[in-house]
């Protein structure tokens, strides 16, 4: 059995766009891996290569919000059976989870301590902002985080995705 890696921190702390630059490093390298978007926000490996992909994920998501379906009951169990059928086939999955702590995603974690993987934790944050609630929700669940700063995240991916590697190698 593999192992999960959940990529968590606040809103706009570059969990998408690291994860972007790590998955072409993966790629790269020929690693046995699986990036899951588990965040209805609409973000992805789309909008980091299209000039209009952030706008668009944000109407996306202001939809999803005015339609009573983010973070869904539907889309938790999606995903919930996404990450233990994923942790089966690959030695790594990436998952990418939405930016506040939240019982929808203790229900994504539960999904891969229970698929039998060793789950691991990333946290981003923004230079200047705190880091400790997404810690201190890790460490209730029994998981201590790996904690990474960002400055900017758009510029910073590429070396971000690199000292990430260590982490996903071990």
């Amino acid at each position: 059995m593999g192992k999960v890696i959940y990529f968590s921190g606040l809103p706009k702390s570059g969990k998408s766009v690291t994860l972007g630059a790590l998955y072409d490093a993966l790629r790269a390298k020929g690693n046995s891996f699986f990036l899951e978007r588990v965040c209805p926000d609409c973000e992805g490996m789309w909008t980091l290569q299209s000039e209009d992909g952030s706008d668009r994920a944000r109407a996306y998501k202001n939809r999803l919000k005015d339609a009573g379906e983010f973070f869904s009951p539907a889309f938790v169990e999606a995903k919930q059976s996404a990450i233990k059928g994923l942790a089966l086939c690959f030695d790594t999955v990436l998952a990418d989870m939405g930016g506040i702590p939240s019982p929808e995603n203790a229900r994504l974690v539960e999904a891969g301590m229970q698929s039998g993987a060793e789950v691991r934790a990333v946290v981003l944050h923004l230079r200047g902002t705190d880091p400790s609630p997404w810690v201190r929700w890790w460490e209730d669940r029994g998981v201590t985080p790996t904690v990474k700063e960002t400055v900017n995240p758009w510029e910073d991916r590429f070396r971000n995705a690199q000292n990430l590697l260590g982490i996903i190698d071990n």
